[in-house]
């Protein structure tokens, strides 16, 4: 094989290596969306030395109680009102406001509604007129898919693998796994078995075996839905929770809190629903699934209304995953 050949073939087994461990946040469709905007009317300022006088009198006459993250002033522009006010000359003159120093010819331009969240929400919103921001940097970590360093991809690798082993046994070829980030420990494994039972989804089958480790569950065990790194049997192992991020002193035992899932195929809306009342900190999942909620048809873990929210992530082996249907 020539050097070309080598090269090009390294390339390419590159490349599938990228493809299979690629890891996508699955986000607030807010946090990607383009920066609202409003209308205001703004005036130029003729005589800067009025400026300090202009600011603070068109604070009391015109406050701005919704644009509190814009800045009042652009360089020689100074924002007068919103557009929809009506006859606000009227209402400048009846306050007997000072025009020194002032153009009365306003010009009416798109400003920021909202206060942008992400750094590029920001960059978007400066170009339409100067506003705050104060920069989320685990957030933009999250987005740019720079969170995680080799030695947690390698380990999320792994537990997606022990998820793909576990699906190629079950009847519906899902499978998933929970584990422990404080100490790496894995948790349990299992398989999809909805064919026997509708309810016995993976993610359903997963949080039930965690709930056997502290002397709950109601759903027999089979013989290849759990194991552990030290190979304790279920029946014996008992773990200490840990608080939601998955680190911290112990907060008792309910169920999932602060531990992170995999599985190979996107929840439905009653498994994604389960991890919520479970108080999962993370989920991983391999591929998309026409009735998941986790991404494709709703971001179930956004949803403010909620009284608990977790990370999602999806990417990890996707082709392996898919083509497991």
């Amino acid at each position: 094989m020539s050097n070309n050949s080598k090269t090009t073939t390294k390339i390419l087994q590159e490349a599938k290596k990228t493809v299979t461990s690629r890891c996508e946040v699955v986000v607030d469709n807010l946090l990607l969306q383009k920066i609202n905007t409003v209308e205001v009317l703004v005036l130029k300022i003729e005589d800067r030395k009025q400026t300090s006088r202009l600011v603070h009198d068109l604070n009391k006459i015109f406050p701005l109680p919704t644009l509190q993250h814009i800045k009042r002033i652009n360089k020689d522009e100074i924002v007068l009102c919103n557009a929809d006010v009506v006859n606000p000359f009227d209402i400048l003159l009846k306050a007997k406001f000072d025009l020194t120093g002032l153009s009365s010819h306003p010009r009416k331009i798109k400003v920021p509604s909202e206060k942008p969240t992400t750094r590029k929400q920001f960059e978007d919103a400066t170009l339409l007129w100067p506003c705050g921001f104060h920069e989320n940097k685990y957030l933009e970590k999250l987005l740019a898919g720079t969170l995680f360093d080799q030695e947690e991809q390698k380990l999320q690798l792994r537990w997606m693998k022990a998820a793909l082993e576990a699906a190629k046994k079950s009847n519906v070829c899902v499978g998933a796994t929970v584990v422990d980030p404080s100490n790496n420990q894995l948790i349990a494994v299992c398989g999809d078995d909805r064919t026997n039972n509708p309810v016995k989804h993976a993610i359903m089958v997963l949080i039930d075996l965690v709930a056997r480790t502290q002397n709950g569950g109601v759903w027999a065990k089979s013989a290849h839905d759990y194991f552990c790194d030290s190979q304790i049997l279920l029946d014996s192992f008992h773990h200490k929770k840990r608080d939601v991020n998955g680190f911290g002193k112990p907060v008792g035992p309910y169920l999932c809190t602060g531990y992170d899932v995999y599985v190979t195929r996107e929840p439905c809306q009653m498994c994604a629903m389960a991890l919520i009342h479970s108080r999962v900190r993370r989920v991983f999942y391999g591929c998309s699934y026409k009735n998941g909620a986790l991404g494709t048809l709703i971001k179930l873990h956004t949803v403010r209304a909620l009284n608990h929210h977790y990370e999602v992530f999806k990417g990890i082996y996707e082709h392996e995953c898919q083509s497991l249907f």
